[in-house]
């Protein structure tokens, strides 16, 4: 019997995206666009608010710091409000999906295993290479003293940075390869460059089997919200061993 559903949704992503959106030349310059406002904010408001080299080499948590990475989400975020829909032919609230009991237990139960997956990898990196992958923002937790400096950057990485990168990294990226794709190459591609956007090199397979996880929850529930619960609660989750173990007093 021919399927006569006028739906749009369809099965090449969680978003029910078509082959029609995300286009591959204007996603691969709207990708690009976004690597420049991302880095161009960063710099513009890390020299205007006074960090230098020594400043992050000397791993101590300041107040242009947390401010920086703060301001430079406000541009990323603009950006995709405006180009996302365009590419994925969706407005955001549709690109986002539903938030409901399902969707957040979805988000802690994929926090979970991001968990597992994220410290099992690291665990197999360090016992076959012989170091421990490490990003710069966990080294700057660890060194840092309890206060409004420490609260805010908490608010950043629990809050503010899950909305920003699952819009990029899921929301934009793995659909934008899923829709032409199957599954695991989508997750995985997206995973590697959600895990190089992080930083250095030992870290990328730990946190790309992080994204895999994301992606995977995204992809079960068909809601940007389940994956942005499980990211903001992995970074709480992880945020919380280093304020009970390794943050100074």
């Amino acid at each position: 019997m021919p399927n006569t559903s006028t739906s749009p949704r369809s099965s090449n992503s969680p978003g029910g995206f078509g082959r029609n959106a995300f286009p591959p030349l204007p996603s691969l310059a709207a990708l690009a666009v976004l690597f420049v406002v991302y880095a161009g904010s960063a710099v513009v408001f890390g020299r205007a608010l006074g960090i230098t080299n020594k400043s992050l080499r000397s791993l101590q948590l300041t107040a242009p710091m947390v401010e920086t990475q703060l301001l430079g989400y406000i541009p990323v975020l603009i950006y995709l409000t405006l180009v996302l829909p365009a590419l994925a032919r969706r407005s955001l609230r549709e690109i986002l999906g539903r938030f409901g009991a399902r969707e957040l237990l979805a988000g802690l139960g994929g926090a979970i295993l991001m968990w597992l997956a994220v410290a099992t990898v690291g665990a197999l990196e360090a016992a076959l290479l012989g170091h421990t992958p490490n990003q710069l923002a966990v080294r700057l937790f660890e060194r840092a003293h309890p206060g409004l400096l420490l609260d805010l950057m908490i608010a950043v990485a629990v809050l503010v940075a899950p909305f920003a990168e699952e819009l990029v990294f899921r929301g934009f990226i793995f659909n934008a390869i899923r829709v032409r794709a199957s599954f695991p190459v989508a997750a995985t591609l997206s995973g590697l460059l959600f895990g190089a956007a992080h930083g250095e090199a030992a870290g990328i397979l730990p946190l790309a089997a992080g994204g895999f996880v994301l992606a995977s929850v995204y992809a079960r529930t068909g809601s940007l919200w389940s994956s942005i619960v499980a990211h903001g609660s992995f970074n709480g989750f992880t945020l919380l061993l280093l304020l009970s173990t390794g943050i100074k007093t």
